[in-house]
Order: structure tokens, then C-alpha cells, then sequence
């Protein structure tokens, strides 16, 4: 076949700095070497689908057996409630330096969402996630009556 007919790709090169063993996990966890017959979506020179060129590739590449991806937990839940409120509350400082703007009852969904569950999990958490749900809930509350008595936003 004449070479000026033939399909020129790419090589992409990651420039991270990586050990030897992090560098060889990636090889191993690395999509299959040919595409499915199914699916488009880009393809390197050397016949393998590049990950993130079609949207039902957005996991492709990750070993779910990985000890360094741990499943979500009941932890990472309240954080992410937390974080909420404490967003809605003006507490989190936005890319602009300045404080996120207030948005009560948006802050008081959050924290009515883990009071409940605080009441449907009793008896069912570890120490460390009741300890943690409690204590969030007492300073949200308290960083919420704060707000609404400093007159920032009505209720």
C-alpha cells in the first residue's frame, strides 16, 4: 500500500511524573488494544480506543477492583451535604476570594436533609459517622441561626 494513502495517527504522552510501578499499573489497567465492532470513537496508531473520545467510554481504563478507588461511603455523603450548606450558608470562599452569596433556605434543605437522616440511621451508624453527622449538624445549625440573626438573607 502506498504510504501517502495510509492513516496517520497520533501518539499521546503523558509527562507526569510517575514511578515505575504507578506506570506499569496504568499499562495493565489500559483500555483493550481493538475497539469493539459496535462503538465508534477515536482510535491511537496502535489500534486502541482513546478514552474520553465517545461518552460511553467516561469509565473506560478504570479497574473497579482497584484498592485506590474506594466505593462511596456514608461519610462522603455528609460531606457532600455539608459542604452544600456550607456554601449556602456564605462560608465557602469562591474562586474570586470572595464568600459564596447566601441562600438560606437552601442551606436549611441541607441540614434538614441530614436530620433526617440522623433519625432514619440511629442505631445503624459507627461511632465515627454519628459523631460526625452530630457534630456537623450542631455547627451548621448554629452557623445557620448566626446568619439569620445577622439579617444576611431571610428565611
Amino acid at each position: 500500500m502506498d504510504e501517502r494513502n495510509e492513516e496517520k495517527g497520533f501518539k499521546v504522552v503523558d509527562k507526569r511524573a510517575m514511578s515505575d510501578e504507578e506506570r506499569e499499573a496504568g499499562r495493565k489497567a489500559s483500555v483493550p488494544a481493538t475497539p469493539p465492532a459496535s462503538s465508534g470513537g477515536a482510535v491511537d496508531e496502535g489500534g486502541g480506543r482513546l478514552p474520553g473520545a465517545d461518552p460511553a467510554d467516561s469509565l473506560a481504563g478504570i479497574d473497579a477492583q482497584d484498592p485506590r478507588i474506594a466505593p462511596p461511603g456514608f461519610l462522603d455523603l455528609l460531606q457532600s451535604l455539608q459542604f452544600s450548606a456550607m456554601h449556602h450558608l456564605g462560608m465557602i470562599q469562591g474562586q474570586d476570594g470572595n464568600p459564596s452569596s447566601v441562600d438560606l433556605p437552601a442551606a436549611q434543605d441541607a441540614i434538614d436533609m441530614m436530620g433526617m437522616l440522623k433519625e432514619k440511621t440511629k442505631g445503624n451508624l459507627t461511632a465515627e459517622e454519628d459523631g460526625v453527622l452530630t457534630e456537623g449538624l450542631y455547627v451548621l445549625r448554629m452557623s445557620y441561626l448566626a446568619a439569620l440573626n445577622a439579617g444576611k438573607a431571610k428565611p
